[in-house]
């Protein structure tokens, strides 16, 4: 860092700390890593040079130049489901509360399938789960459409 920027940092207390924390307790992005390859493969950087100026360790440094190397990516592994521990007639009983009630909220969602289940369920869950399913971020937009189809489908049973 400049003398300017050491300055500016220093006049915040607590900023240096909580930049260490951001860079050495966080995964880093893709961006960075390409970053990183790029100084050693590009520029000719060593490992432990681009280590010290990444905040993180040699060996991880390593592990993203030999994962470049092996597949050309510099991805993170693909995290496990996390919605896993939910079994396939728990994530159809989801999306079949959204496909019977399609205006509900993520929240009232939330306290169905406690209630059906009995075990709690978080909000990224749902959202994966129902994603997982084919149902669009959309949501109000599908709410309107599923809404609309019900409409019309009564409204054609009722006139015949």
């Amino acid at each position: 860092m400049d003398s300017q920027t050491t300055e500016a940092v220093s006049a915040q207390p607590g900023a240096v700390d909580q930049l260490e924390n951001a860079v050495k307790h966080t995964h880093a992005s893709e961006n960075t890593r390409h970053h990183a390859i790029y100084a050693n493969q590009v520029l000719g950087f060593s490992i432990e040079f681009i280590a010290r100026i990444f905040s993180k360790t040699p060996k991880t440094i390593q592990n993203w130049i030999n994962q470049w190397n092996a597949d050309g990516t510099a991805r993170r592994k693909a995290r496990k489901r996390v919605f896993c521990k939910f079994n396939a007639e728990m994530r159809q009983w989801k999306c079949n509360y959204y496909m019977q009630k399609p205006l509900s909220f993520l929240d009232e969602a939330v306290n169905a399938f406690k209630d059906q289940w009995g075990i709690s369920i978080s909000l990224s869950s749902i959202a994966a789960i129902l994603a997982e399913s084919g149902f669009t971020r959309k949501v109000p937009t599908m709410k309107i459409r599923i809404c609309l189809t019900l409409i019309r489908s009564s409204r054609d049973v009722l006139l015949m």
